[in-house]
């Protein structure tokens, strides 16, 4: 008898090219078809004045953006945060800093997606 395995989609990217000291600025772009659930994590390292805010975004054709949900990640100096989203999931995702930080230096962030 052949035997069918199936895995779970689990889809993970690092992105250290957004500005957390500049408002709007987002990370790349990822696809996450497929997803049934979404994660931001960030981790920023010491010092900074103001910590910097950062949420996800959504799109299908990757012209047009949304905010997922109202989570939102106040990233404060020498700290890992995390949120997650599982509503409707669109085909694209990406982060923005929806607040921009003074001084904050970013580590990275980590867009994760899984699946069924």
């Amino acid at each position: 008898f052949p035997v069918t395995i199936s895995a779970s989609l689990n889809r993970s990217f690092i992105d250290r090219n957004i500005d957390p000291n500049t408002l709007n600025s987002t990370s790349s772009t990822y696809n996450t078809d497929g997803c049934n659930s979404i994660h931001l994590c960030v981790t920023m390292a010491a010092g900074g004045i103001v910590s910097p805010v950062f949420k996800l975004q959504g799109s299908e054709d990757q012209s047009n953006w949304y905010d997922l949900g109202v989570n939102t990640i106040t990233a404060a100096p020498s700290t890992s945060t995390a949120t997650f989203y599982s509503d409707l999931q669109p085909k694209f995702v990406r982060a923005i800093t929806s607040t921009a930080g003074t001084g904050a230096t970013l580590t990275s962030l980590c867009i994760k997606g899984n699946g069924a």
